[in-house]
């Protein structure tokens, strides 16, 4: 059940006498309001009923069997030369009906010197932020519609608040990637003769949630990897964080190593000290570039963030009476994984009780393009862009563009770019908003703005882009 905004709730979960995750909702008379936006519920899946991997497994399929039906433009060669990342959205309802509504592919990023004051380029090319730009195309498409028909797939009228809307309590929406984050989620510790240790199949092994005095018997075992994600919120439960400090057992020697660079006000920067030291944990990251610096976060930030303060952003924060979080996450097969790591750079960087968690889910299948067993294979130059909308669903991106588009034409931007997702906004918005600028538009989320200022600062650090990168309006020429 989602709480009325007048309602001053803290939203925690805690461990009860049971094995199942408890939800507890604690009144707190005099609680920060922007805090609300954290309100949340954790996904009610019945372990009796429904299999965990078995769930995994099942999204994963739903995802790949809607990539496999996209044209092959914009994938990867079929020689094994190249590689990408998908991720997807996939919506569920009560029924338990699976269906996606966003995909993409993708793993580059432009460099900060063509960063565009225009709104029309996407900086950010990875699988991740482009299956959530998709996603906020099919929000705007759903309110759209409850406004025009009064019916929409997932959005009904807020009870609460005049000219908003609010998500239907029989849908809910999981996250998907074939590949593990970039930045902290993929700093990921190594054991003694495994390099894939982390390869889903031992729930036990994937924890590595072992007393460093005594083993622990399966059962206790179970039971420290769900006490993990209530505990004090704190990296102490990590077992490379234990490693790093030379609390954990020899069996953790190394780190699988991200590309991602501290941004540089972080003042948590890599040893690069050989071993488990060569990184430091819970660093906000920007993605690498190819010669030219990139000034976007990695994708573990970035969905932290969602995890936050909720996917749809601060625009949708004007139309939504609450923020919209992911129920799960699941991982495709293949390469390294961690569930304690995820929740390190997803969740406990945060040290906040109120968080949102998502459950952490890893499924075995591998996606038929992935970069896993592939030494000499590149990342494909082209990006795919899928989502569930009556109107141009498919878009194929290259550096930020459309493909084939030509210099100054007119539209020839991909319908995922600030400015296309800007002019919806308007377009549901009426003349409040019209004159204004994209970055007055979204400062004037208030709450969205007040409880994300709260959570970056709890990070320690985030990048600063140049502000007029954000001062267009919709009638700037493109």
């Amino acid at each position: 059940m989602l709480l009325p905004a007048s309602a001053k709730v803290l939203t925690r979960t805690y461990l009860g006498d049971s094995s199942r995750d408890k939800l507890h909702l604690e009144i707190l008379n005099d609680f920060a309001p922007l805090l609300l936006l954290s309100s949340f519920e954790l996904p009610q899946f019945d372990s009796d009923k429904m299999e965990w991997n078995g769930f995994s497994s099942v999204i994963t399929d739903v995802c790949y069997k809607k990539y496999g039906s996209l044209p092959k433009s914009g994938k990867p060669h079929t020689d094994g030369s190249q590689w990408t990342s998908c991720a997807a959205i996939v919506k569920r309802n009560s029924d338990g009906t699976l269906k996606v509504v966003s995909l993409a592919t993708g793993s580059r990023c432009i460099g900060k010197s063509r960063l565009n004051a225009t709104g029309t380029l996407v900086h950010d090319s990875h699988a991740e932020v482009l299956a959530r730009r998709g996603f906020l195309r099919y929000l705007y498409e759903q309110i759209e519609m409850f406004q025009r028909r009064g019916t929409s797939d997932v959005i009904e009228e807020s009870n609460f608040t005049i000219e908003k809307f609010k998500l239907k309590d029989s849908v809910e929406f999981h996250f998907f990637s074939s590949h593990i984050p970039c930045g902290d989620a993929s700093i990921i510790p190594k054991c003694d003769g495994d390099e894939g240790l982390f390869n889903g199949n031992n729930r036990r092994e994937e924890c590595k949630c072992f007393d460093s005095k005594r083993k622990l018997s399966d059962s206790e075992t179970e039971d420290r990897c769900k006490k993990s994600k209530m505990d004090c919120f704190l990296m102490s439960t990590c077992p490379l964080n234990r490693a790093q400090k030379n609390q954990q057992e020899n069996s953790v020697y190394d780190v699988f190593r991200t590309g991602a660079k501290c941004v540089p006000s972080d003042s948590r920067q890599d040893a690069l000290l050989p071993g488990v030291k060569y990184h430091s944990l819970g660093a906000v990251r920007t993605k690498p570039g190819r010669g030219d610096p990139t000034m976007s976060v990695s994708c573990s930030d970035k969905i932290a963030r969602w995890n936050a303060v909720g996917i749809q952003g601060a625009l949708l924060s004007h139309l939504l009476e609450h923020p919209i979080f992911l129920k799960t996450i699941v991982i495709g097969g293949g390469g390294p994984f961690c569930e304690e790591s995820i929740l390190r750079a997803l969740v406990k960087r945060f040290n906040a009780a109120d968080i949102h968690i998502p459950l952490i889910m890893r499924s075995s299948i591998v996606f038929t393009h992935a970069r896993y067993g592939k030494p000499t294979s590149q990342p494909a130059p082209a990006s795919i862009i899928w989502c569930d909308v009556s109107q141009k669903p498919l878009e194929i991106g290259v550096d930020g563009k459309k493909q084939g588009a030509t210099k100054g034409a007119k539209n020839d931007y991909l319908l995922v770019c600030r400015k296309s997702l800007f002019q919806k906004f308007i377009s549901l918005t009426g003349e409040k908003f019209k004159s204004q600028t994209y970055f007055d538009c979204k400062q004037a989320a208030e709450a969205y703005q007040c409880a994300w200022k709260l959570r970056k600062s709890q990070l320690g650090a985030w990048t600063e882009k140049p502000p007029e990168l954000q001062h267009f309006k919709i009638d700037n020429p493109t």
